[in-house]
């Protein structure tokens, strides 16, 4: 029961800081220089000419810094689902905040003994 309950409190705190942060990215409260730049444009100028324009992979040069593998196959979920690059930044970046926030969560559940009371 107890660890229900430290689950709980330890999901409540992430859960509102996702939302938070997703409704200030819509809400465009964020400065959009921090988003809207040649290497956030990198993905959805991917997508479009793969999947939207029947573009080949084979003429792209595809970087080779590491965030391109986790985040292209999430960054195109993401965008099929939202249907633009906006909404689809916000999905893939609530989902990247559940997953850190979930690895936290794991680690801590088997390393950080609870409490015996």
């Amino acid at each position: 029961m107890k660890r229900a309950l430290y689950s709980a409190l330890a999901a409540l705190p992430a859960l509102l800081a996702i939302a938070a942060m997703t409704t200030l990215y819509l809400q465009q409260a964020i400065d959009p220089m921090l988003f809207f730049n040649s290497d956030a444009q990198y993905l959805p100028a991917l997508y479009a000419d793969l999947v939207e324009q029947g573009g080949r992979l084979r003429q792209w040069y595809l970087t080779p810094a590491p965030y391109f593998l986790p985040d292209w196959p999430l960054y195109f979920a993401a965008r099929w689902l939202s249907g633009d690059a906006f909404h689809a930044w916000a999905l893939v970046m609530a989902a990247q905040a559940l997953a850190l926030w979930g690895l936290a969560a794991l680690l801590a559940r088997r390393y950080v003994a609870l409490p015996q009371a």
